[in-house]
């Protein structure tokens, strides 16, 4: 397998977003609070803490469960994951699912250009789907070809790309496709953020799933 098709597999921010909003990720945060709660409170006790039940002698361990160790660390992988997705996505799709999430909060198409306009201010670097690296200064006139009215020469897109960005006007009936289009370009860039993500992620996962198979295997030996 090529770097491309490796680059293409890494998921997208929408993509790393609906995990991050998985309910069984968000549920385990509780555990990051619980988990360091209880072992400081075992601290106070002996390890082997003996009771006398009719004259029998009951040995009753007191020492964080290993299981509790690997839950703590699998949310832990969680919350660091969905930490750096929160300071690192895009704002267009951080904040907004689709095209009708946003027109809801009584966004248009003046504050969709300043999202473009802050995301061009960032140190990102787009790939398209197939992992090929974009060129933002292309992406920028592509833009302003085909979804804007007015005109602008390409010696300005090319001196200051942000602020040139920002006299861009997008025609009324190009609207919903500008959006998708700028949100794809926002999708799959700062790889090596989202490969880190991805990375958190899949042990906070590989955890759980070691969990789930000592369970099982523990009930089978029943």
């Amino acid at each position: 397998m090529n770097l491309k098709k490796i680059i293409s597999k890494i998921p997208s921010w929408p993509i790393l977003a609906n995990i991050g909003n998985n309910k069984l990720v968000v549920s385990s945060y509780i555990w990051i609070i619980i988990i360091p709660i209880a072992a400081k409170f075992l601290e106070h006790f002996p390890s082997v803490l003996l009771i006398k039940i009719n004259d029998n002698d009951l040995s009753l361990g007191l020492i964080l469960p290993f299981q509790w160790k690997i839950l703590y660390f699998s949310a832990l992988s969680f919350a660091l994951a969905t930490f750096i997705y929160h300071i690192s996505c895009p704002n267009l799709i951080k904040n907004f699912s689709d095209m009708n999430h946003f027109k809801e909060k009584g966004l248009t198409k003046v504050q969709l250009i300043n999202f473009l306009s802050t995301w061009l201010r960032t140190e990102s670097t787009p790939y398209d789907a197939s992992g090929t690296k974009m060129e933002k200064t292309k992406l920028i006139q592509k833009i302003h070809d085909e979804y804007c009215e007015n005109t602008i020469t390409e010696a300005l897109i090319n001196s200051n790309l942000d602020k040139s960005v920002k006299t861009f006007k997008i025609k009324e009936e190009e609207e919903i496709n500008a959006y998708w289009i700028i949100r794809t370009i926002m999708s799959n860039d700062r790889l090596w953020i989202r490969i880190i993500i991805t990375i958190l992620y899949c042990v906070g996962f590989s955890l759980l799933l070691y969990l789930l198979i000592e369970n099982i295997y523990s009930v089978i030996k029943i």
